[in-house]
């Protein structure tokens, strides 16, 4: 198959705007022939812009999906292909919290293979291969099954709590032992350094910015599934994140059984604290 240049630029968000940190939610790919688009926002759910932005990435989608099929249609009377730039313009898209990255060429001999690659890559397609592999919405639905499994128990263990100390994040999972107890997801199970390194940014910064100082946060850290020699000690990374908070910080594990998620050790948590006030609470009714 002969080689050809793809052009393609990232969707991103930009998260905070003083480190540039950004989050990747689209991609649009160019072969000169085919205009392919993928996205994903469930990483943002808990961002304070999380509506409109994907209002505006689902805008998008259809925008590029209808300039796709117009491209199909007409490509036997195209005389001069359009560019990228020309067919997804930069601008600033939701304030300035969306935009589109510089347009990047690859050469390739299979553009739909190679943007297949990058959307997996990315996160925005799912991946046939590896079934297994945590996501955060299915974290976040496992601690929140997790939490009605102690219905018994409503003034101790909650589900969906909203914090608010400067931005929002809902806990899946809370509980009271003294102090309220948040779970914090982790999703460690990644493919490179550089997406480990931005979860961990990312967790830290939700910690600090939305869990009062008089409460405790659990970072429940899901750990890769496979081996994976391109990472470093995932485990260490995840006590380093605890230890960064301060010593006030929890840290408990999730993992894969049976293709379901096994969330022992941290019921085993919520049990151990609990069992106090449980005691006291079965003699005062007694009494």
């Amino acid at each position: 198959m002969p080689s050809k240049t793809v052009e393609f630029r990232y969707l991103q968000v930009i998260t905070n705007h003083l480190s540039g940190d950004r989050v990747t939610v689209g991609l649009a790919h160019w072969d000169g022939v085919a205009l392919r688009f993928a996205c994903a926002v469930a990483s943002l759910r808990d961002h304070a812009g999380f509506v409109d932005i994907e209002r505006a990435v689902r805008a998008i989608e259809r925008s590029v999906t209808q300039r796709g099929e117009e491209l199909r249609s007409a490509s036997s009377g195209v005389l001069f292909s359009p560019t990228l730039a020309e067919l997804a313009p930069g601008s600033e898209l939701v304030g300035d919290a969306l935009v589109w990255s510089e347009v990047r060429r690859g050469i390739t001999g299979d553009a739909a293979a190679h943007f297949t690659e990058l959307g997996s890559k990315l996160g925005l397609l799912p991946r046939h291969h590896d079934a297994e592999r945590f996501s955060s919405s299915t974290i976040r639905s496992a601690l929140e099954s997790l939490a009605r499994d102690f219905h018994a128990f409503p003034e101790l263990v909650k589900t969906s709590v909203e914090l608010h100390d400067h931005y929002r994040f809902k806990a899946p999972v809370s509980w009271k032992n003294g102090a309220w107890n948040h779970a914090v997801p982790l999703n460690l199970d990644v493919d490179t350094q550089l997406e480990l390194e931005t979860r961990i940014r990312a967790t830290l910064g939700r910690v600090i910015t939305a869990i009062p100082r008089a409460e405790i946060p659990v970072l429940v850290a899901a750990l890769p599934q496979r081996p994976n020699p391109a990472l470093r000690d995932v485990e260490k990374e995840a006590r380093y994140a605890q230890e960064a908070i301060g010593a006030h910080a929890r840290l408990a594990h999730i993992r894969s059984s049976g293709g379901r998620i096994d969330t022992s050790e941290v019921r085993t948590m919520i049990d151990a604290d609990i069992a106090g006030h449980v005691v006291r609470a079965v003699l005062v009714t007694r009494q």
